[in-house]
């Protein structure tokens, strides 16, 4: 059975290796959690569930996490809306990047895409779902 960890490895490496990625985003590509007060754009892989069935099904979200972008309109007080030109543009390179992707080690398939706003962080982040599909011997 491969792990909630192993699989997290295999897709940080998928996503680690596309230096384009790596180059449109502020922050960094992290593991399991994104560190304590980052105010960059970064994305963070983590594990939901598996089984320990022969074909292993198994659920990881990816999350890009981007700062929303400071607006004002004449004498009304700042607000902050989402930057949905760059949650767009990152959550596609990573969809581009994991949908039906096949190695030697799983086949990935995005389940689905969505966005979240965190008002209290001032931060928008778009989770794609994955399944992952690997054989389990």
């Amino acid at each position: 059975m491969k792990t909630g960890y192993e699989l997290v490895d295999l897709l940080w490496l998928r996503l680690d290796s596309s230096a384009d990625l790596k180059a449109s985003i502020s922050g960094a590509i992290y593991k399991h959690k994104r560190p304590d007060g980052s105010v960059k754009q970064d994305i963070v892989i983590n594990s939901l569930t598996g089984n320990n069935e022969q074909l292993q099904k198994s659920v990881l979200n990816i999350n890009f996490h981007c700062p929303n972008l400071k607006f004002s309109t004449g004498t009304q007080p700042s607000a902050y809306v989402p930057d949905n030109v760059k949650l767009k543009e990152i959550s596609d390179k990573i969809i581009a990047l994991v949908d039906d992707y096949w190695s030697t080690d799983f086949h990935s398939i995005v389940d689905k895409q969505q966005h979240f706003e965190e008002a209290e962080l001032k931060e928008t982040f778009s989770n794609i779902r994955i399944i992952i599909l690997s054989i389990n011997v």
